[in-house]
C-alpha cells in the first residue's frame, strides 16, 4: 500500500539532476526549399561525478549540514515527539486538543519545560501543501480537506506562540513552546537524496545525537517506523496507543489527552512503544501506573 511520501515523490519530485549539470544550447541555419531556417538544439550534462582538478577555493566557504540551529538548546532530559504526515491527517483532533492542554499549561504562572515537544519536519510540510488539492476520499471526508485542516491547525498554532503573551504580558520564550516546525533554512542539503521517510528518520536521528534528548517519531506508517527502529530512535503509532486506552470502553477525548500525558512521563514513556501491553493492563493496573490530573 502506498504512503503520502509515495504519492508525494510520485506527483511532485519526478526525474531531476541530483548535482550541477552543463547545459550546451547550439544554433544553426540551413536552407528548405529555397528558405533559410534556424534550429536549436540542447544538451544536458550531469557533472556530478566530475572532479575539479583546481581543488576548491581557498576562501571558499566549507558548507556543513544546514540544520545545526534547529533545537540545538534541547536539554537531554526533554522528550519530543516528531509528527509525520499520516499523524496530522487521521489524528490531528488528538494532536490538536493535546497542544492546546499543553500550551494553555505553558501561559501560566511558574511555566516550565513541556512534558513533551511536538516537532514537524519540513518535508511533512511539503506532503501536505501536496496534498491540499487530492479529491482521493478518506472516511467520510477528503485526504484534500484534511490537509487543509492540518496546514491551519499549524499555521495558528505557530501565530499563537509567536505572538500570544503569557500571564504576564510577555511573549512567550520559544523554548516553552509546545509545536515546533522545521523550517527550509535549516534542512541539511546532505540529505537531498533521501526519501521522505529517511529525512524524517535522519532529523530525528540528528536531534537525538545533537542535543542527547529523547526523540520518538509518532508514525502510523510501519515502514518509516521501521527505519526509526533500525536507527535505534524510538516510534509509536499513535492510533494503536488510542486503540489500547479505548480497551476498558469509549472515553472523551479529553480523558484521552490525560492519558496521553500520563504516558509521557519518564518511567511510562516505553508504553507508548507497547500497546499490545498497554491493552493488556486492567482498570487496577491502569491506576497503579499513578495518577495524572488535568494539565
Amino acid at each position: 500500500m502506498s504512503t503520502y511520501a509515495d504519492y508525494f515523490n510520485e506527483q511532485y519530485r519526478g526525474h531531476v539532476p541530483s548535482g550541477p549539470v552543463r547545459m550546451t544550447i547550439s544554433r544553426s541555419d540551413k536552407p528548405t526549399e529555397g528558405k533559410w531556417e534556424a534550429s536549436e538544439s540542447c544538451t544536458v550534462e550531469e557533472l556530478m561525478d566530475q572532479e575539479d582538478p583546481a581543488g576548491p577555493a581557498i576562501n571558499a566557504p566549507t558548507e556543513g549540514p544546514a540544520s545545526t540551529g534547529f533545537l540545538s538548546w534541547l536539554h537531554p532530559s526533554s522528550f519530543a515527539w516528531v509528527l509525520d504526515t499520516n499523524i496530522l491527517l487521521s489524528s490531528l483532533e488528538h494532536v490538536e486538543a493535546f497542544a492546546h492542554e499543553l500550551l494553555c499549561a505553558q501561559l501560566q504562572p511558574q511555566a516550565c519545560i513541556p512534558c513533551v515537544y511536538l516537532i514537524v519536519p519540513h518535508v511533512v510540510l511539503e506532503e501536505i501543501d501536496l496534498l491540499k488539492q487530492s479529491t482521493r476520499p478518506h472516511g467520510t471526508t477528503t485526504m484534500g480537506a484534511l490537509a487543509r485542516r492540518a496546514s491551519h491547525w499549524i499555521l495558528d498554532t505557530v501565530q499563537q506562540q509567536k505572538y500570544g503573551r503569557n500571564y504576564e504580558q510577555r511573549p512567550l520564550d520559544p523554548k516553552l513552546w509546545i509545536l515546533h516546525v522545521q523550517a527550509l533554512s535549516t534542512r541539511s542539503t546532505e540529505q537531498r537524496h533521501l526519501t521522505n521517510d529517511q529525512t524524517i528518520v535522519a532529523l530525528c536521528a540528528e536531534l537525538h545525537k545533537k542535543c542527547g534528548a529523547h526523540i520518538m517519531l509518532v508514525s502510523d506508517d510501519t515502514n518509516a517506523c521501521t527505519q526509526a527502529e533500525l536507527e535505534n530512535i524510538p516510534t509509536f503509532s499513535l492510533q494503536r496507543v488510542l486503540s489500547a486506552i479505548h480497551k476498558h470502553g469509549p472515553a472523551t477525548i479529553q480523558q484521552d489527552i490525560y492519558k496521553l500525558y500520563q504516558l509521557c512521563q519518564p518511567n511510562l514513556r516505553h508504553f507508548l512503544s507497547q500497546p499490545a501491553v498497554l491493552a493488556a493492563l486492567s482498570a487496577h493496573e491502569w491506576q497503579a501506573l499513578g495518577s495524572y490530573t488535568p494539565l
